[in-house]
């Protein structure tokens, strides 16, 4: 993600999905298995979702949650936005995806524990669950992958 500002938590969010369902697209061409490939399609579709969920959120003026500030909420947001080339490996692609993996759980975390708004904050918090999973499921593949072969 870029150095911008963000008017609204939606926005930040739709934007960081938006970043994440490129990268997985990219792990997906990659994927040594079927298996593996439909997993990651299936993480994709979670955080396509979650971009429609805030994409109504944000549209859903009366919604007075959407309209908290990223800087009032003083988030430390990570700024790690490699570019994902073609030649990339499948390991070096993996790698990266865990470490954003790891980035959104803790900035969800981060979001969760200083809104105020409890509907929002549940959300979020299930957010970091799924975000946990995914980076459970990421850690184990690299593992499985790569472990016994270095």
């Amino acid at each position: 993600m870029d150095d911008k500002r963000f008017d609204s938590i939606p926005d930040f969010v739709i934007e960081h999905e938006l970043e994440s369902v490129k990268f997985l697209h990219h792990l997906l061409q990659n994927a040594p298995s079927f298996a593996e490939m439909e997993t990651i399609r299936k993480i994709e579709l979670i955080e396509r979702r979650r971009i429609a969920t805030f994409q109504n959120l944000r549209e859903n003026s009366a919604s007075k949650a959407g309209s908290d500030l990223i800087d009032h909420l003083k988030l430390q947001i990570p700024q790690f936005s490699p570019v994902i080339e073609s030649s990339l490996s499948f390991q070096k692609i993996l790698g990266i995806t865990i470490k954003r993996s790891e980035l959104a759980r803790d900035l969800y975390q981060q979001t969760a524990t200083k809104i105020a708004d409890t509907q929002l904050k549940a959300v979020f918090q299930e957010i970091v669950k799924e975000e946990e999973r995914h980076l459970d499921y990421f850690v184990r593949l690299y593992r499985r992958e790569f472990s016994a072969k270095q």
